[in-house]
């Protein structure tokens, strides 16, 4: 019988280290295997660079924009952009990292004419730029090739005010300083008026200060409401007529350009 018991106790640790090796092993000597997740930031820049196949942009700033070797703002310049030219992007950028004359931007790599370099984004955009002495209806084809949903429109002013005629240009998908610089450049926004930024009196005028004498008054108007703006005008007279531009954003996304023109 002391035998039989013998035998049985064996059997029983047999079976119960068969059970326990039937277990999964886990190996802690070897690093486990992550599990592939998509980072959503690679996601971003995948869709950024598909884009950049197309990514064209005009240069705004009316005396021109530099093109430096690096993306730091007081890098060495290689040239200077020209107001309206071309140039596409070659890499993404995500971030804001400096404000200068009031509009926020980064160091954006691009490519003019097969030359590489770094240009300041917050005065490049993708609508072009207008011609010197172009219709404003013939500019506007020109931004409808970008985005059909530009739209524009002119009438007469009305009978009882002065004889004249009201533009109203609408643009989807652009910031302020864009309409403002776009405006500047169509609609004869003197050169030394810049813009003004959000930050600022809740009412703001800026009187230019190398006007002609015979201009009685040229004027840009910012009012901002809590910090922000929601009116620029700009307002030039002189005798025999004058005309002002109002731009706004009377609904998100979508900036109106409009410009009224009379003669006394």
């Amino acid at each position: 019988m002391k035998f039989l018991s013998s035998y049985f106790a064996i059997l029983l640790v047999f079976v119960l280290l068969a059970c326990k090796d039937s277990k999964p092993k886990e190996n802690r000597l070897s690093p486990q295997v992550p599990v592939e997740v998509e980072d959503p930031l690679d996601a971003i820049e995948v869709e950024q660079q598909k884009a950049l196949e197309n990514a064209y942009f005009y240069v705004m700033a009316p005396s021109g924009l530099a093109l430096r070797t690096s993306d730091r703002p007081n890098s060495e310049k290689i040239t200077t952009l020209p107001f309206g030219s071309k140039v596409k992007q070659v890499s993404p950028v995500f971030t804001i990292d400096y404000t200068i004359e009031n509009i926020g931007g980064s160091m954006m790599e691009v490519n003019y004419k097969d030359t590489i370099g770094y240009a300041y984004s917050g005065f490049l955009s993708p609508y072009p730029m207008p011609v010197k002495g172009e219709e404003t209806n013939i500019y506007v084809q020109r931004l409808q090739k970008v985005n059909p949903e530009v739209s524009f429109n002119e009438k007469r002013t009305d009978p009882e005010f002065h004889e004249g005629i009201v533009q109203t240009l609408r643009l989807p998908n652009v910031e302020w300083h864009e309409a403002f610089y776009l405006a500047k450049a169509q609609f004869n926004v003197p050169k030394s008026l810049n813009f003004p930024g959000h930050e600022g009196d809740a009412r703001q005028v800026i009187s230019q200060q190398d006007k002609a004498e015979y201009v009685w008054s040229s004027d840009l108007v910012a009012m901002r409401t809590s910090g922000r703006l929601d009116t620029l005008q700009y307002n030039w007279r002189a005798e025999g007529g004058g005309y002002w531009i109002t731009i706004t954003e009377p609904r998100s996304g979508v900036m109106t350009i409009e410009y009224i023109a009379f003669a006394d």
